[in-house]
């Protein structure tokens, strides 16, 4: 009787996938934007004040404080991402 079984890492593919390292953009220092923008419905609070309750989440920024509509002042190096990809070279 003979025993087969495929690699739990390939799947029997025998190609491995790797993802490269990510480091935080340098350019935008990980915010993923050239500019940030305060949010003007919350003042940059990230709440807004309620009548039923004492305050609630922005709807408009979410809790961020930022302004999110300014999609054309995400970094260009990290694409609004905060992170690049690095590549790893072993030097013998």
């Amino acid at each position: 009787m003979s025993y087969i079984s495929t690699c739990c890492v390939c799947g029997g593919r025998g190609i491995v996938t790797v993802q490269s390292p990510y480091i935080r953009c340098a350019h935008c220092s990980g915010t993923g934007a050239i500019k940030r923008l305060t949010c003007t419905a919350c003042m940059g609070k990230g709440v807004q004040p309620s009548a039923a309750i004492s305050s609630q989440v922005c709807s408009v920024c979410r809790g961020s404080g930022d302004d999110l509509s300014a999609s054309a002042m995400y970094c260009l190096r990290c694409h609004g991402s905060g992170v690049v990809s690095v590549k790893i070279m072993n030097v013998e």
